[in-house]
């Protein structure tokens, strides 16, 4: 029996990526480039506005969905990912090969920069036209925190290690969950 394939599907065949590892990788690479894209132009645009601190509730939400449609984008081809200290996690639990966690390692790596450049060429000329081109990382005119955080005044050294802790670890399970 003949199988008629569209023309799409041919191509598919022809240029598609068969080997597991390039796939998730890939995956890997693109759908961390999204987030951080999405997630830095998100910070640029509170930054550009001078949003007060306390108006934080619409960038964590926008944060979350940007963490929501990035796992959803590569769910198809591996299950779980998201950060790079999660890789820790997946490698101890046994849930990753060595290759792989190597693989997603540089695949993050590569695709966080690609996200931030993107945004940095989005925003070029809003950040400097906040900051006159003198880039900061404290006072009026801050823009590091587009591309990190900082901790306020009143963290401790141990208080913002615990905070990274609890939500790297807060990521983790509900990544974990989807991914189960």
């Amino acid at each position: 029996m003949t199988v008629i394939m569209s023309p799409v599907e041919r191509l598919r065949q022809k240029l598609g990526i068969r080997d597991h590892l390039t796939k998730c990788a890939l995956s890997e690479f693109v759908c961390t480039a999204f987030l951080m894209f999405v997630g830095f132009s998100i910070n640029a645009q509170k930054v550009i506005a001078r949003t007060p601190s306390y108006d934080m509730l619409g960038g964590n939400f926008a944060w979350g969905l940007a963490l929501f449609f990035s796992v959803q984008m590569g769910f198809g081809i591996w299950s779980f990912r998201r950060s790079s200290k999660s890789f820790g996690v997946f490698h101890v639990l046994l849930l990753w090969h060595y290759w792989f966690g190597q693989g997603y390692t540089a695949a993050q790596f590569l695709g966080s920069f690609l996200g931030a450049a993107m945004a940095f060429t989005v925003y070029y000329d809003g950040i400097n036209a906040m900051d006159g081109g003198i880039r900061m990382v404290y006072g009026v005119n801050a823009t590091a925190g587009i591309f990190s955080t900082y901790p306020k005044d009143f963290m401790s050294v141990q208080g913002a290690i615990i905070d990274q802790i609890s939500c790297t670890a807060v990521m983790v399970v509900c990544v974990l969950g989807r991914a189960q």
